[in-house]
């Protein structure tokens, strides 16, 4: 299965270097643009194995999604967040050295990204900079909190790539009901 889905990414390629467009990606209302798929080197190290369907695109075209890299001997695979564009500009933003699960990315028009993550058992709400790969800012965190469990971050545009990101999530303090939670 893995080995016809990268015939068919192959094809996708090859077709769209001739100037032809699949049938499927016909629309008479949108253009499509192929911005990553499973086989493609990642930036940094490893493949890209899998894409999680939780994707987001901003205003300025660039997509933040979640991809599942492979890579050393023996294999090993962990999540990853991304984002790409149209010119096929990858950018690995978490770099993540240790396994993560990470979800719901978000991307705002200043380039940073929202995500929840799992990792060891806690929940942790981050915003990670798209212009300096690593770098992140923890909103919430299920270890240093009352809250026991996170999830469903969203993230706002502000006016200046300074400014401080808005945020929102959804967050349950020990049994009680979920609560939505916004930064101030």
């Amino acid at each position: 299965m893995h080995r016809l889905r990268l015939l068919f990414i192959r094809l996708l390629l090859v077709a769209a270097a001739l100037g032809m467009t699949p049938v499927g990606a016909q629309s008479p209302f949108y253009e499509f643009t192929l911005i990553a798929w499973e086989g493609l080197m990642a930036p940094v190290d490893g493949t890209i194995t899998g894409i999680e369907a939780n994707v987001s695109i901003n205003e300025e075209g660039l997509v933040a999604f979640i991809g599942a890299v492979t890579s050393g001997e023996p294999p090993v695979t962990m999540d990853q967040l991304f984002v790409g564009d149209a010119a096929w500009n990858l950018s690995n933003v978490s770099r993540s050295p240790t396994p993560r699960n990470f979800d719901f990315p978000q991307i705002n028009n200043q380039g940073r990204v929202v995500t929840r993550e799992l990792a060891g058992g806690h929940s942790v709400v981050r915003v990670w900079w798209m212009s300096n790969p690593g770098a992140f800012d923890t909103i919430a965190t299920t270890t240093t909190s009352a809250f026991s469990q996170l999830t469903m971050p969203t993230l706002g545009n502000t006016n200046d790539v300074l400014d401080k990101p808005l945020v929102s999530f959804l967050g349950r303090i020990a049994d009680l009901d979920f609560g939505l939670y916004a930064n101030d």
